[in-house]
């Protein structure tokens, strides 16, 4: 099965891409239309390039004349939110380097604590697991490294793994599935494949029993799509067979197929249909 397509950090839902890209669109809109302008007033109107020629189709000159100081306000603003929005772009990714040095940091030493230390700096941190959920905020998932996460993981594993033991043996939904399911939703297979060997090596029976989980909730999820697929094309099926075979010009030229075969004159059948085709005196084409 197929696994779902990666885009780096990039997501549809985030609003910065969009809008540098449509600033981009209005600031190539604005140079198009300026540079069209300037050559229409030095008198060379005829090496117009098709999109200047197109603009200015339908923003005359006289309106730009009319509004010219609006518009080169305008264009500044355009600049002027490329900008910000450049800036913001290269502020986002500084800051984002640099929590993920500080989230490692917290990550490495949260462990050097007593175990309710560790639990609520975990809280803190937007982690929590108990034996039937796992909660892992997504700046950590995006921000940490996969041997810093794992480690502190581990521990928590461990803190609950008498009662996730329990339902294990009830063949109940535990902390392994749910965080299974996190991973398998925002992690590419070679991310979660080094944190099961990574959760192996601060406790074995640790990564044994998640990597049994992950691949068990993979499949599962795989299953799911296959029988949806499934579904979609007995659906189909179905659509299919509703649909008549009969098409109308077949039926038209059946009918005059019995009519010939039953001895009717084809003379007269060509006379009616060329009547037929007389609208107001002329023939129609």
């Amino acid at each position: 099965m197929e696994k779902k397509m990666k885009y780096g950090n990039f997501s549809l839902w985030d609003w910065r891409p969009w809008a540098i890209m449509l600033a981009i669109m209005a600031l190539t809109f604005w140079l198009y239309l300026g540079y069209g302008y300037a050559q229409v007033m030095a008198g060379d109107s005829n090496n117009l390039a098709p999109i200047s020629k197109a603009l200015l189709g339908f923003i005359s000159v006289e309106t730009i004349n009319r509004y010219l100081i609006f518009l080169i306000l305008v264009f500044l603003a355009t600049i002027l939110i490329i900008v910000w929005l450049i800036v913001k772009a290269i502020n986002s990714v500084i800051n984002r380097r640099s929590a993920k040095g500080v989230i490692d940091d917290l990550l490495w030493q949260i462990p050097t604590r007593t175990d309710e230390e560790i639990i609520d700096y975990c809280r803190r941190l937007g982690i929590e697991i108990t034996p039937n959920s796992a909660v892992i905020d997504p700046a950590i998932l995006r921000g940490s490294s996969v041997e810093a996460l794992a480690q502190i993981t581990a521990w928590l594993l461990y803190f609950s793994y008498a009662e996730i033991e329990l339902l294990l043996r009830r063949g109940e939904y535990t902390a392994f599935h749910c965080l299974a399911d996190l991973l398998l939703a925002n992690w590419p297979s070679e991310d979660t494949e080094s944190f099961v060997k990574i959760l192996g090596q601060h406790k074995e029976y640790l990564g044994r029993a998640f990597e049994a989980a992950w691949r068990r909730r993979d499949l599962e999820l795989q299953v799911s799509q296959l029988e949806a697929e499934i579904e979609q094309c007995r659906q189909n099926e179905l659509n299919a067979a509703q649909i008549s075979s009969t098409v109308p010009e077949i039926s038209s030229r059946f009918k005059d197929y019995d009519e010939l075969i039953s001895g009717k004159s084809a003379i007269v059948k060509w006379i009616k249909r060329q009547v037929g085709r007389i609208s107001f005196g002329r023939w129609k084409k």
